[in-house]
């Protein structure tokens, strides 16, 4: 899996971002292939040892996780025309993206 920590570009509001993110960029994002999954995640508040901070002090916006099957779908994705013309759209109102390649370890909750 993906994760990649995206921060706004300078002069993108807080709500410029999420239209942008949320709308267009998410319908390019189903154009392209490999991937199994795709969640963006708006950071809504910011915390620092229990405590709420500004967006200066922790400049995320958004968080994704995105999901491929193998290492082959992660290749086709990222070879991709359509990635291509993602990425130079995020690049309109992007300033900052931070890629972590991770692997997942589920966690089984018990219910009783």
């Amino acid at each position: 899996m993906r994760v990649s920590l995206l921060g706004r570009a300078d002069g993108i509001s807080a709500a410029e971002f999420q239209t942008e993110w949320w709308g267009l960029h998410s319908e390019m994002v189903r154009d392209m292939p490999g991937y199994v999954r795709y969640v963006q995640n708006l950071v809504l508040d910011r915390h620092i040892k229990g405590q709420s901070v500004p967006h200066s002090a922790v400049p995320v916006d958004g968080i994704v996780e995105f999901w491929f099957p193998d290492r082959e779908g992660f290749d086709a994705c990222y070879a991709s025309d359509a990635f291509s013309k993602t990425a130079k759209h995020g690049a309109e109102f992007l300033q900052d993206i931070t890629t972590y390649l991770v692997e997942t370890t589920p966690l089984e909750i018990n219910e009783t």
